[in-house]
């Protein structure tokens, strides 16, 4: 949709060319000076209607939040789990750090909420949380996300994600039953 919407330079022939490259080119400098602008638009756009009234001015964004699990509409998820349980698949729940808990090589303190949440999870699949105990897998990654404008994981956090998986599935695989993982 760039080509069409911000750039006509971008089309996929390009896209493709830029996999894996480093240095950007005349076409992604630009590319980031239309989202600048379009980011600073949406900003405009949301003050406009704070001030008229059409949105809550102290509202810092637009994605639900987990306030209580016990509140919550939990009814689907919890059908998923059961389908997964049902299935007879074997089961294991991994934690998967964020950048900054990569990078400081330690879990961050969770929230009560947050707490509540991933045991909502565990009580549900019937297995503990894998958290990471060794964070090597990661080490040489310095390109966490897709662009300033792209919080997805980059392709090198991918790997290195794929790569700190690998050995917690291999030892739950090889010790199966034994680890507490169905």
């Amino acid at each position: 949709s760039d080509e069409y919407l911000i750039e006509p330079r971008a089309t996929q022939q390009w896209c493709e060319a830029q996999k894996g490259k480093e240095s950007s080119d005349d076409i992604s400098a630009d590319l980031v000076a239309s989202y600048k602008e379009i980011r600073g638009f949406f900003v405009y756009v949301r003050r406009v209607l704070a001030r008229v009234g059409l949105i809550d001015r102290s509202a810092t964004s637009v994605i639900p939040r987990v306030e209580s699990v016990d509140a919550s509409n939990t009814d689907r998820i919890s059908r998923a789990i059961q389908r997964i349980r049902d299935s007879g698949a074997d089961i294991a729940f991994v934690y998967l750090p964020t950048v900054e808990e990569i990078k400081s090589g330690q879990i961050y303190e969770f929230t009560e909420i947050e707490h509540a949440v991933l045991r909502f999870y565990e009580e549900r699949l019937g297995v503990p949380t894998i958290y990471p105990a060794d964070y090597s897998a990661f080490d040489g990654v310095t390109n966490f996300t897709v662009s300033p404008f792209d919080s997805h994981p980059s392709i090198d956090l991918q790997r290195a994600y794929g790569k700190y998986l690998a050995p917690i599935f291999s030892n739950a695989l090889r010790n199966h039953g034994e680890t507490g993982v169905e």
